[in-house]
């Protein structure tokens, strides 16, 4: 086999192997991604949990008059 054909499936075979460690990888990352929130509440704990601190939200839709309350003093 000439040289030139060795290097060229060398780098041949070093691309495919970087793209499959990168599709491993995403994989992985997606598998242990944790699901997502489904209240304000978890939410909110979340962002929490994640900056420290605490954090009282009040939120008034003037449409329907509906209220969302965490932690509020209202």
């Amino acid at each position: 086999m000439p040289p030139d054909a060795i290097k060229t499936l060398i780098q041949r075979l070093i691309k495919s192997a970087s793209i499959l460690c990168l599709a491993v990888t995403v994989w992985v990352f997606q598998a242990k991604a944790a699901e997502p929130p489904k209240t304000i509440g978890e939410q909110i704990t979340m962002i929490e949990n994640r900056h420290g601190g605490r954090l009282g939200i009040a939120a008034l839709n003037t449409a329907t008059g509906k209220r969302i309350e965490y932690r509020s003093t209202v």
